[in-house]
């Protein structure tokens, strides 16, 4: 499940919702965003570009912290980037969507499935 191939593969789509949180909770603008490392840009190129290579679990999961922590300071402070509404920032983390994915969502399990 974990190791598919395109865009329809658990690990993309686990990759093309953070990206798209990222870029939306950013104080830059899409000209100047940039995810962490290992993550590139291929998510907003005009044409389907997949990444270079399927990112791994833990990079995933250190991604999904990454945004968390950046969340929880967007609602706390109300500094919203790149045109996330209050509103729905508040949403996000109401929903503790963040908290419950690596625990529900099987590839995100515990073990090494």
């Amino acid at each position: 499940m974990w190791s598919g191939q395109g865009r329809g593969a658990f690990w993309y789509l686990a990759f093309h919702v953070l990206f798209f949180l990222d870029l939306y909770l950013s104080e830059e603008g899409e000209s100047r965003f940039h995810p962490p490392p290992p993550f590139g840009l291929t998510e907003l190129e005009a044409e389907v570009v997949p990444p270079e290579r399927v990112y791994r679990k833990d990079e995933l999961l250190g991604y999904l912290e990454h945004r968390r922590k950046k969340l929880d300071t967007v609602t706390a402070t109300g500094m919203y980037g790149n045109g996330l509404v209050p509103e729905a920032a508040q949403h996000f983390r109401s929903c503790q969507i963040f908290d419950r994915v690596p625990y529900t969502v099987p590839a995100f399990g515990r073990d090494d499935r």
